[in-house]
């Protein structure tokens, strides 16, 4: 699986924003209309292909992208919400709508955030079209909804979704020494100083 698009509604300074993680793809959001009298917005994914892409990788990497932007810009920001979605979507306080690739089977698939968690979390609904050469080449599924069951840290759980975020490889790594929990995260491989340092002081104190 590889992670396409992501749209973050509301997660610390990042606010109603898109981040495209693919290239060969272009991706337009539009907000169809205002929270209704339940509270939830509705969305519009559009996506095409991008003519002008060119493969620049061979053998087995798919992709990469760069994050580039000024100080307080946003650029951890963005990495700490990709490092919870894919360790701990459960407890992630911040409506999301994320699109992947299964490369296997060249389906696209669209996951959009509809209830539970949070009380100040905002249900979205999500409309997914694309046209008729993307769909020649590309299987696009309609749009799922998750919702999220929570418990504490320990009992949360998102419902909804057909794969396991576990599957997908992630690796971390920040050198930064800083206040993050880190020991909370689930299938990510955290090479991180600070995940390093609790674990350190875990096993002392044991």
């Amino acid at each position: 699986m590889e992670l396409l698009y992501l749209w973050i509604e509301n997660f610390r300074n990042i606010k109603k924003q898109g981040f495209d993680f693919s290239a060969e793809f272009k991706f337009k959001m539009e907000e169809l209309d205002k929270a209704n009298s339940n509270y939830t917005l509705s969305y519009k994914l559009t996506i095409s292909k991008n003519e002008s892409f060119v493969n620049l990788f061979d053998g087995n990497v798919l992709n990469v992208t760069g994050i580039i932007g000024k100080n307080g810009s946003g650029k951890s920001t963005l990495l700490h919400c990709l490092k919870m979605m894919t360790g701990k979507l459960s407890i992630l306080v911040c409506p999301l709508i994320f699109c992947l690739r299964d490369n296997e089977s060249g389906t696209i698939k669209t996951y959009y955030y509809n209830g539970g968690g949070d009380k100040d979390m905002i249900p979205l609904n999500l409309v997914v079209e694309a046209d008729s050469d993307f769909k020649r080449q590309y299987k696009v599924v309609p749009s799922k909804a998750y919702t999220i069951d929570r418990f504490g840290i320990e009992g949360s759980k998102v419902k909804g979704l057909d794969f396991d975020f576990n599957s997908i490889a992630s690796c971390y790594f920040s050198n930064t020494f800083d206040s993050h929990r880190e020991n909370i995260f689930e299938g990510i491989h955290n090479i991180s100083t600070d995940y390093k340092i609790e674990n350190f002081l875990k096993d002392s104190i044991d």
